[in-house]
């Protein structure tokens, strides 16, 4: 993703098959249309839904207000373990953010800091 200055400013992939677009999707708009840090962005709640089936895929930690909300209008909720699992790379001011998603197992987050 690039700035409007053409700059470089978030890199960010998942595996999952279907489901790379959604949960990529939760981490570039949580950075640019709530200007969240990449860590705050990649575990925001996840929604899925695989076309043609009928579920609509949620992880545990989307609000139950949501949840009534999706259910009253006439989806079928499926709870998942999880939805993707992103690795991103937010440049601010030219520093590297690096953040591994915490929803797979063993997944762990390193920080470097320069003097």
């Amino acid at each position: 993703v690039f700035n409007k200055k053409g700059e470089l400013s978030l890199i960010t992939g998942s595996p999952g098959g279907s489901q790379i677009p959604a949960a990529n999707l939760r981490v570039v708009t949580g950075v640019i249309d709530f200007n969240l840090h990449v860590g705050d962005a990649t575990m925001l709640p996840r929604i899925h839904k695989d076309w043609p089936y009928d579920g609509l895929d949620f992880e545990s930690t989307v609000s139950q207000d949501n949840l009534n909300l999706l259910d009253r209008i006439g989806h079928q909720l499926e709870l998942s373990d999880t939805i993707g699992s992103t690795q991103s790379i937010q440049i601010i001011d030219g520093i590297n953010y690096g953040f591994a998603d915490l929803r797979r197992p063993n997944a762990g987050v390193s920080i470097e800091k320069s003097n």
